[in-house]
């Protein structure tokens, strides 16, 4: 994810010496993409299938589920579509990509901060 925003802010604000600069972080963008897509795939049939029987963070998990397979097919798309749809493409990724920062962010920190405030609740000795 930050592989990408990087990519933006240098392909969008900096100048024209920055091509190995952006080979490199397409690279890294690459890598990254094949490890999430690994994280992912290896999530599918015990972490999605538990927290939908549990019934627990299914709005933020099926959203990233959607973000993710979005960012994968427009990767895809970017390689291997047609010209002619190449710009609008980019854009929608971009756009998908910056968003998941934020669905990610709320399905990790914001789930694990409600789980330590329940535990800290828990261990209160004044209860």
């Amino acid at each position: 994810m930050g592989s990408g925003l990087l990519y933006l802010v240098i392909q969008e604000w900096a100048n024209e010496f920055n091509f190995l600069v952006n080979r490199w972080i397409l690279v890294m963008h690459g890598v990254s993409a094949m490890v999430i897509a690994i994280i992912f795939g290896a999530a599918l049939p015990i972490h999605i299938r538990i927290g939908l029987h549990l019934n627990k963070n299914i709005l933020s998990g099926l959203s990233l589920t959607a973000v993710l397979l979005v960012l994968m097919i427009s990767g895809q798309l970017l390689y291997y579509g047609s010209g002619d749809s190449r710009e609008w493409i980019i854009t929608a990724h971009w756009v998908v990509g910056v968003l998941s920062i934020t669905i990610a962010y709320c399905h990790i920190v914001l789930r694990s901060d409600r789980k330590m405030a329940l535990f800290k609740q828990a261990d209160d000795p004044r209860d």
